[in-house]
């Protein structure tokens, strides 16, 4: 279960600071079809997640147990390097197609996947996988946080957070990832 929690949470912090929530803001403004952005947006977060627990799993069959929690120390720290980079806004064209739900679909689960590819939640959902016992509760975990993150967390904060206080939330958690990281580094190497 803890795999599950660590895997929700980190990967909601994560996400929030990627690409993930500004592409499905730009995703709303272009196309009128909700219903088919949301359930490309969920398929897209799944098959993504889904990579990450085959490389998880596929790197822990190659690794002792102190070099998972390496990994994943690792991938915190990544995690926590990342939110300190501030994503550049994402832009569509501004003309809206006419009819094509079956477009909005195929481009809104295209721009999700290709965003999301080695994005921060994605590298600690793979080192949580390679590091916990049971990697199924780490995919599910990731992908609820992922989806929180680019589904709900813009609609309910849209406009109304000042930029410096996201940019201190954006800080104060990278700070924060990174201590957790080397704490994790230092007991997978023993020294502490």
């Amino acid at each position: 279960m803890d795999a599950f929690l660590l895997a929700l949470f980190l990967s909601l912090i994560l996400a929030s600071g990627g690409k993930g929530p500004l592409v499905v803001q730009a995703l709303r403004a272009r196309f009128d079809n909700e219903a088919a952005i949301f359930s490309a947006v969920l398929i897209a977060l799944a098959a993504n997640v889904t990579l990450s627990l085959v490389g998880g799993a596929f790197i822990a069959r190659m690794l002792t147990p102190e070099a998972r929690n390496l990994f994943f120390a690792m991938a915190l720290g990544a995690g926590g390097a990342g939110l300190l980079i501030t994503a550049r806004p994402f832009s569509i064209p501004a003309h809206k197609p006419r009819g094509s739900k079956l477009g909005a679909f195929f481009l809104s689960g295209f721009a999700i996947f290709r965003h999301s590819l080695g994005d921060g939640a994605q590298f600690l959902i793979a080192g949580l996988a390679a590091s916990r016992a049971i990697p199924g509760l780490a995919g599910a975990g990731g992908w609820i946080g992922c989806v929180l993150a680019c589904l709900f967390l813009p609609a309910l904060f849209q406009g109304t957070l000042p930029l410096t206080l996201i940019k201190a939330l954006r800080i104060g958690a990278a700070i924060v990832l990174m201590l957790f990281g080397f704490v994790v580094a230092m007991h997978a190497l023993r020294l502490a």
